[in-house]
């Protein structure tokens, strides 16, 4: 674990600018098929962690909810738009 720990502080130090290049691509994935699209956001929840941690700040609840709608296909959009008052929270739109 000693090893790991200084390669990680060696080359993946923290920095602002790592950090906004890291924002920057939370808030703007790729939309995905129905069929891609559980593994999808499984896929950027764990990049939202990493951005956590290594930002040490909380990524907003309302980019986490602005970035899953953009993962989603059109029809599913309109559908949580449409129905947006059921949807308060990011777990709410996550596991509804």
């Amino acid at each position: 674990f000693e090893a790991w720990r200084r390669l990680t502080l060696r080359f993946g130090p923290k920095s602002s600018g790592r950090g906004f290049v890291q924002a920057v691509k939370l808030g703007t994935p790729k939309q995905c098929k129905i069929e891609d699209l559980a593994e999808g956001i499984l896929s950027w929840e764990t990049e939202v962690s990493q951005y956590e941690d290594t930002s040490s700040q909380i990524y907003p609840e309302q980019h986490k909810q602005a970035a899953i709608m953009t993962m989603c296909p059109p029809a599913l959009t309109d559908h949580i738009t449409l129905n947006a008052d059921s949807y308060v929270s990011y777990e709410d739109l996550r596991f509804k």
